[in-house]
């Protein structure tokens, strides 16, 4: 239920904008699992694929250590991620 509403809420942030947030320059950077959009530079674009990459990789791999601690199984290629190193 709360989906529907935060599409919902997001949708009409976007239609305030109006037609002035869609003169500037967009970027775009890919990652293996993120696509990111931005009315910025380049550079900062990839950073931000980057970080987003980073903290994936670390929420992982906490995940997997949460969950060797607890006795549960870790969801597959969580424990042998390899994008930190």
């Amino acid at each position: 239920m709360r989906l529907p509403l935060v599409a919902l809420t997001v949708l009409a942030s976007l239609a305030s904008l109006g037609p002035a947030a869609a003169g500037g320059k967009w970027s775009i950077a890919r990652s293996p699992r993120f696509v990111v959009l931005g009315e910025t530079d380049e550079k900062t674009v990839r950073d931000a694929a980057r970080q987003l990459e980073q903290f994936r990789c670390l929420a992982g791999a906490l995940t997997a250590a949460l969950s060797a601690t607890a006795g549960t199984s870790c969801p597959p290629g969580s424990s042998r991620c390899r994008c930190c190193t």
